[in-house]
């Protein structure tokens, strides 16, 4: 018990040195690249869409919510202008949700209460089966790890010396809004999205995206894991892909979904 003791008082001056040394560890991390200009960068960015103009995948996804967790297997398609179609499958494969957009209408299918809807694809309609409130195309773009770049009329560039990447800022001065983006510079010299945050004017984070874990996939990164985060809507989503493949043809009629005979239709409208 006396040699516990002893070995006790030793390892708490031993464990405080550790912690100090850590974060006495200064962040130093240096471009070795010529910096680029905040346009370049947002250019980048709105030239992904030409980078990947397809995608199909299967994901598994978490989503917490008012009401608690949801976990279903889904079958994604999106494209680069805005088209959506979202399958959602219980463990037991069991149709749940049935949603397609095809950049202005939105039709879902609850497989579940046997309910139809329809309206326009706005974030409102969006989020009532996605938990989302963004716009189509944002969720498309995301999903295949791009970042929304929000309407701005400033912008500037740092970068952040303990991730070693650039930090993009750009400010809508007219709703009052800012983002940041960390971007990671690739070997290949493209740009691969790390995190994006877009705040309010009293600082509070009104949309959070996380990419993580990159693999290639038809010669481009993306992301194994995206996060999303909207705490107004109390609304935690993390997908993490098994399969995905890019710039594959997808027929226009995929994004199209009509009410099967018997079921009762609802059409849904944004305040």
């Amino acid at each position: 018990m006396l040699s516990v003791l002893r070995f006790a008082k030793l390892s708490v001056p031993l464990a405080a040195l550790s912690v100090l040394l850590l974060a006495g560890c200064p962040c130093n991390k240096r471009r070795t690249y010529t910096a680029p200009t905040p346009g370049a960068l947002v250019a980048a960015l709105a030239g992904r869409g030409g980078q990947v103009k397809t995608m199909r995948g299967r994901a598994k996804v978490d989503q917490w919510t008012r009401k608690g967790r949801i976990k279903v297997r889904v079958y994604i398609l999106t494209t680069a202008s805005g088209k959506l179609r979202f399958e959602a499958v219980s463990p037991f494969d069991t149709a749940l949700v049935t949603l397609t957009s095809d950049g202005k209408q939105f039709a879902s299918i609850d497989h579940k209460n046997n309910v139809f809807y329809s309206g326009a694809a706005k974030p409102c309609n969006i989020a009532r089966v996605l938990g989302l409130a963004l716009e189509p195309k944002d969720v498309g773009l995301a999903l295949s790890g791009g970042a929304p770049v929000i309407p701005h009329q400033k912008k500037s560039l740092s970068w952040d010396k303990c991730k070693g990447t650039e930090v993009l800022r750009v400010e809508d001065t007219t709703k009052k809004l800012v983002q940041h983006i960390w971007l990671q510079r690739e070997k290949s010299g493209a740009w691969r999205v790390l995190r994006s945050t877009v705040r309010d004017s009293k600082g509070k984070v009104l949309v959070e995206m996380l990419f993580e874990k990159f693999r290639k996939v038809g010669g481009r990164m993306l992301p194994r894991v995206i996060k999303f985060r909207q705490p107004k809507t109390k609304s935690d989503v993390i997908i993490r892909y098994h399969k995905q493949k890019i710039n594959l043809p997808i027929p226009d009629h995929a994004f199209r979904l009509t009410a099967p005979p018997g079921i009762p239709e609802r059409i849904l409208t944004c305040p």
